[in-house]
C-alpha cells in the first residue's frame, strides 16, 4: 500500500468516502422518506419553506410519489394541499402497483391508501386506467372496489381518433376475465383471488430483495471516543511534520483533495492545518481551495467557508460555467451561508457566473427556500 493510500485509509475511518449531498427539493425528501410521521414533518417544513406541493418532477408528481411511500395520513396531506389534482395522472395506478407489491405486513396500509383515494372526486377520471392496471397486475380485490365505487364500461381513448370500451381494451390485452367482470358477467372468483395472492407474494419477495440491497463501501467509520482519538492522532501527526507529501494527494476513487474532504465533513482543524502548511501551490492550490469552498457550502459548513476566506480563498467568486459556493448553498438550502456570501458581494444574478445558464432562484432548495429567495432579491 502506498503512503497516500495509507493516509486515505485513515481519513475514511473518520467520514464517508463520499458524503451524500443533503436533500434539496421536495422530490428528494419524498423519495428518501418512508411515510413516517417524522417524514411528514420534514415535508411540511419544505412546503412551508416555499416548495410547491403540486410540482411535476422528473420522477413524477409529488402526490403520485407520496402514494407509493406513505401511510394514509402521509398521502392525505398531499391530496388535501396539492392544487389541480384533476390534471395529475397515475395516482390510482400507483396505488394498485403498491397493492401488488405489498407484503402481508404492508397490505393493510396499502389497502387503506387505495380506499382513501377512491373517495376522492379527482380519482373518478382515473378509474378506467386503474382497472386496467388491476387486470395487468392481477389485483382482483382492488378491481372489485373500483366497480363498487362507480366504474362503468365506458369508452376510453386508445388513439388519436379511436375510442373503445374498457372491456374491449381489456380483451385486446388478453384479460378477458377482467372484461367479463366489468360487464358484470360470471367469473371464477377463487381463481382470480389465487392469482392475486401469487402476484402479490412474488412481487413482495422481489421488492424485499431489492430494498435489501445496499451499496458495498467496505467502510468502518469510527464514532464517539474512538473517532476523537483517531482524529486527534491525525492532527498531532500533521503537527509533527508527518504526511506532508501525502496531504497533497487525491482520493483515487472520487478525485477529491484532502482539503475538499475536510471541508465537506466540517473538519475545520484539519482544514486550517492544510491551509497553513500550504501543501499545494499556484493554480493547483487555487483550484483545490475553491473546490473545498464549494464542498463546504454544499454541506452547510459555514465555519470552514469563513476559514477559507480568511486564508485568501475568494469564496464569493462565480467563475463562468462552474458550480460555486453560492449556487450550492442555494441549491441545498443553507440560509446562513447564502447570507454570508451575499454580504461578501457574491453575484446573485446567476448560478454559474455566466448570467445566462440558470438563475439561483431556479435551483434554490432546502427548507428555507423562501428566506433564501428574499436574501437573493435584496
Amino acid at each position: 500500500m502506498t503512503a497516500p493510500e495509507q493516509l486515505w485509509d485513515v481519513l475514511f475511518l473518520l467520514a464517508p468516502a463520499k458524503r451524500p449531498a443533503p436533500p434539496s427539493t421536495l422530490y428528494d425528501v419524498i423519495v428518501d422518506s418512508e411515510g413516517a410521521p417524522e417524514d411528514l414533518k420534514l415535508v411540511r417544513e419544505y412546503v412551508e419553506g416555499g416548495h410547491d406541493l403540486s410540482r411535476q418532477f422528473g420522477g413524477g408528481h409529488s402526490v403520485v410519489l407520496a402514494v407509493s411511500k406513505g401511510s394514509p395520513e402521509f398521502v392525505r396531506y398531499f391530496v388535501e394541499n396539492a392544487d389541480n389534482l384533476e390534471s395529475v395522472n397515475g395516482i390510482l395506478d400507483r396505488a394498485v402497483q403498491r397493492l401488488s407489491e405489498a407484503s402481508d405486513e404492508e397490505l393493510d396500509t396499502a389497502t387503506a391508501v387505495f380506499e382513501y383515494l377512491l373517495q376522492q372526486p379527482f380519482a373518478k377520471a382515473e378509474f378506467a386506467a386503474a382497472f386496467t392496471a388491476c387486470a395487468m397486475r392481477s389485483q382482483y380485490t382492488a378491481a372489485k372496489a373500483l366497480l363498487a365505487a362507480g366504474l362503468e364500461d365506458s369508452e376510453i381513448r386508445v388513439g388519436a381518433n379511436r375510442f373503445v370500451s374498457v372491456s374491449k381494451q381489456l380483451e385486446s390485452l388478453a384479460k378477458a376475465e377482467y372484461a367479463a367482470l366489468l360487464r358484470n358477467e360470471t367469473v371464477d372468483q377463487e381463481q382470480l383471488l389465487n392469482e392475486e395472492r401469487e402476484e402479490r407474494h412474488t412481487n413482495a419477495e422481489l421488492k424485499a430483495m431489492l430494498d435489501g440491497v445496499e451499496a458495498f463501501s467496505g467502510q468502518h467509520i469510527l464514532e464517539g471516543k474512538a473517532f476523537d482519538e483517531r482524529y486527534r492522532a491525525l492532527l498531532d501527526a500533521v503537527d509533527a511534520g508527518q504526511w506532508r507529501a501525502e496531504l497533497a494527494s487525491r482520493d483515487s476513487r472520487f478525485g477529491q483533495s484532502v482539503i475538499e474532504f475536510a471541508a465537506a465533513n466540517g473538519f475545520i482543524e484539519l482544514a486550517q492545518r492544510l491551509l497553513e502548511i500550504a501543501v499545494l501551490s499556484g493554480a493547483e492550490a487555487e483550484s483545490a481551495n475553491f473546490t473545498a469552498a464549494v464542498a463546504a457550502a454544499t454541506h452547510g459548513n459555514l465555519a470552514v467557508l469563513e476559514l477559507l476566506k480568511v486564508h485568501g480563498v475568494p469564496v464569493e467568486d462565480t467563475p463562468k460555467g462552474c458550480n460555486t459556493p453560492l449556487s450550492e448553498a442555494c441549491r441545498y438550502g443553507h440560509l446562513d451561508i447564502v447570507r454570508y456570501l451575499v454580504s461578501l458581494g457574491a453575484d446573485t444574478g446567476s448560478g454559474d457566473g455566466s448570467g445566462m445558464e440558470f438563475t439561483l432562484a431556479d435551483i434554490t432548495g432546502g427548507p428555507r427556500r423562501k428566506d433564501i429567495l428574499a436574501v437573493l432579491s435584496g
